[in-house]
């Protein structure tokens, strides 16, 4: 097993352990250990934090029962075949290969791994509920997880890493936060957030006001809008070579049905807050 695939079991072991402070520490240790400021091991995090709210289980409840553990298996496994972290951890492993002597010969191979898994790291936006129903990966682990640490702010002082992201009393960090929040270090990971973030909130009165007041953030978002306008186009242009990573036709289409529904609210934003966007409409 490769050192990126044992990491990735580690990470999902743990999420069925008895003691939960004892997970998050240990998850916590991992991730600073891969990189603090890396978005899909965060998404990994507020993955377990969903499924604690779902099943209501709250951080002092020593033991997680046989039932709580299955049943958060059962998710793992059912959103594993579209897992961003695996995505991730393939596209970090492949990057290495190319510098190793023993791999110059399949270099074009690799190259053509590589350009896929950027592709669906920069584009995949989709998991699957208990019905099989197609979900939006960050708005359902990032609502989750507000929902939870409203109730357990608590976690914080566990899960360190998502102190970027929310109050010390588990309140949400509002966009224009987040924006004045960025420096060398965080930039790629807050900018994912951010836009993420956008994209889920239907009414973004806030983020328009922010925008006629300071005209840098203004330029900020519009970039942000065009850098995801353009990696949605590139992916729905280039589903076959996705193949090569996902085969399901199904799973495909799934996210490009997702970044539709998400182009409407980037499309009502730029209307409402009359935004110079370079790139051209998906639709």
């Amino acid at each position: 097993m490769k050192k990126s695939q044992k990491i990735e079991t580690k990470i999902y072991e743990l999420l069925g352990v008895k003691l939960f402070k004892k997970a998050t520490f240990k998850l916590e240790k991992i991730i600073y250990r891969l990189d603090f400021y890396n978005y899909n091991h965060i998404m990994t995090l507020m993955e377990y934090i969903t499924y604690l709210s779902d099943l209501k289980l709250s951080p002092n409840r020593i033991n997680m029962g046989v039932k709580a553990k299955l049943l958060i298996g059962k998710r793992l496994n059912r959103n594993y075949k579209v897992s961003l972290s695996e995505i991730n951890s393939l596209l970090v492993g492949y990057k290495k290969a190319i510098g190793i002597k023993s791999f110059e010969n399949k270099k074009e191979t690799i190259d053509k791994i590589i350009e896929t898994l950027q592709l669906l790291n920069n584009s995949l936006e989709i998991s699957y509920g208990s019905k099989k129903e197609v979900l939006d990966n960050f708005g359902v682990y990032y609502i989750g997880t507000i929902k939870y640490l409203r109730e357990y702010p608590e976690v914080l002082k566990e899960y360190k890493v998502l102190n970027n992201f929310f109050y010390p009393n588990g309140q949400a960090k509002d966009v224009y936060t987040l924006y004045r929040s960025r420096n060398k270090d965080n930039y790629v990971l807050y900018d994912r957030f951010i836009l993420n973030i956008i994209m889920e909130t239907i009414d973004n009165i806030y983020v328009i006001e922010c925008m006629k007041l300071d005209v840098d953030f203004k330029k900020y978002i519009e970039l942000l809008i065009h850098q995801y306008i353009d990696n949605s186009i590139n992916f729905i242009n280039n589903l076959d070579k996705c193949k090569l990573i996902i085969p399901e036709d199904e799973i495909l289409n799934d996210n490009v049905n997702m970044i539709m529904k998400s182009q409407v609210l980037v499309n009502d934003l730029i209307n409402k807050s009359n935004m110079e966007i370079k790139s051209s409409m998906i639709f």
